[in-house]
């Protein structure tokens, strides 16, 4: 039972850790295509500061663990570590970013900077 605890949180850490990398990606290609508009609008400063803001202050978090944003049910499913949250239910993940944007239906202009 200890061995295959330890598999799935290493297998949890390196889907955290590819979720991250993809949506990185993510955003280089959005910035790449929406350049202009977006340099007048919010800054790589900006977006790591919203990155930095409290998941805790967004979401109701007990051990690490909340409802998920992107369904209904009764029983937290979504761990939350790191400023990054994973439903194990349907599989939505995201940072305080990607959480932001789908609790308040913003763009990613919008909830980045309403996390300054």
């Amino acid at each position: 039972s200890g061995a295959a605890s330890q598999d799935r949180d290493f297998i949890f850490a390196s889907i955290i850790q590819c979720s991250k990398e993809i949506r990185d990606i993510k955003r280089e290609i959005y910035f790449i295509t929406q350049n202009d508009k977006i340099k007048n609008e919010i800054t790589d400063e900006m977006i790591e500061r919203a990155k930095e803001y409290p998941l805790e202050q967004i979401l109701k978090i007990k051990r690490n663990m909340a409802l998920c944003i992107n369904h209904i049910e009764r029983t937290p499913s979504m761990n939350c570590k790191n400023n990054f949250a994973y439903c194990h239910a349907c599989g939505w993940h995201g940072d305080v970013i990607d959480v932001k944007m789908k609790l308040d239906n913003l763009s990613f202009i919008d909830a980045v900077k309403s996390l300054q």
